[in-house]
């Protein structure tokens, strides 16, 4: 499911994503920075490039996503990753093997570059899978649980307020999220940064 469909409450959110309280703003990353947005318009990501963004990372599914966007992304020099989750549930296996590429994406950030690496989350509305996923990062980075939601409450605040909004439905997403840290889903990446000669995550 997406954050579209569902109850009426839901679409209205939706609607509010794209309003009030949704306004992203960069938040710094290891070397880099990172924000959340909902899914973009052509005209919208036509300028991301010239805005610096270096990185896009689409959560949609296939059926859920712009096709225009790997080649636009292409077409400015952003590389665009795909990383397809099923919805704010986050309950399928799928869900965990691309859960595990992110890491990848703190790799990406790890090394100094000038200008720095920017790289841009979204899912549908930029709200459940994109909050959960900017928080996993966060963690995964050394952020505590209160820094990350912190950070996030910066880089755009109605997604930190889903993140820890209680429904019957999923609960606490933040709280799923923490579940998620306690699987072993990054215990190989954790491993390969206490190996020696590894460099710590800051």
């Amino acid at each position: 499911m997406n954050e579209t469909s569902g109850a009426p409450n839901e679409r209205a959110l939706f609607e509010r994503s794209k309003q009030a309280g949704a306004e992203s703003r960069w938040i710094p990353l290891l070397a880099g920075f990172v924000t959340a947005t909902s899914a973009p318009k052509r005209a919208r990501l036509a300028v991301w490039g010239a805005r610096g963004v270096t990185d896009v990372v689409t959560l949609q599914r296939d059926h859920e996503m712009a096709g225009w966007i790997p080649a636009l992304c292409a077409e400015q020099g952003i590389t665009w990753h795909h990383l397809p989750l099923s919805g704010k549930r986050l309950e399928l296996r799928e869900d965990r093997e691309v859960l595990r590429q992110l890491p990848g994406l703190l790799e990406r950030l790890r090394p100094p570059s000038d200008p720095p690496r920017r790289v841009v989350l979204h899912c549908s509305a930029g709200l459940h899978r994109t909050g959960v996923c900017l928080y996993l990062l966060a963690r995964l980075a050394g952020a505590s649980p209160e820094e990350a939601l912190a950070q996030i409450a910066i880089a755009r605040p109605l997604t930190a307020r889903e993140l820890r909004k209680r429904t019957r439905k999923t609960g606490v997403l933040v709280e799923r999220a923490e579940a998620l840290l306690d699987e072993p889903l990054f215990d190989a990446w954790r491993a390969a940064q206490d190996a020696p000669g590894s460099k710590a995550m800051s």
